[in-house]
């Protein structure tokens, strides 16, 4: 966890590159084989865009993409991976959020929700570790 925290400190204050070298050692770790694995390529594929590794952001995003076809879709996974996919193809950033939009309001939310009609923050609380 000291990593993570570690990682999330070095992308905001924008030291990308460590951020990058924290999450690719936390993406071997054998303590990673649950929802936070995805949560952390997702980040990592961000940081290996703002880097400069864009074919490796790419792949890294189309393996996601995979491993996710057996989730219902409209899982929170499923509306953020395409939500975050904005940030790893910036020329189709409004595609991309439009279409996760689209996928959040099939989800039928209450007037109540937090959420409704908050693409960003319905990912922003999905994405937590």
């Amino acid at each position: 966890m000291q990593k993570i925290i570690l990682a999330d400190l070095y992308s905001q204050t924008q030291e990308y590159q460590k951020s990058y070298n924290l999450y690719e050692e936390l993406l071997t770790s054998p303590y990673l084989q649950n929802s936070s694995d995805y949560k952390i390529k997702i980040r990592y594929a961000i940081l290996s865009v703002k880097i400069g590794k864009i074919k490796e952001a790419e792949k890294i995003y189309q393996n996601i993409v995979k491993s996710q076809n057996k989730l219902y879709k409209y899982s929170p996974q499923k509306i953020c991976t395409i939500y975050y996919g904005s940030d790893i193809f910036p020329n189709k950033k409004l595609n991309y959020i439009n279409k996760s939009k689209k996928l959040l309001k099939k989800l039928n939310l209450s007037d109540e929700s937090y959420f409704k009609n908050n693409i960003e923050y319905f990912c922003k609380i999905n994405m937590q570790i």
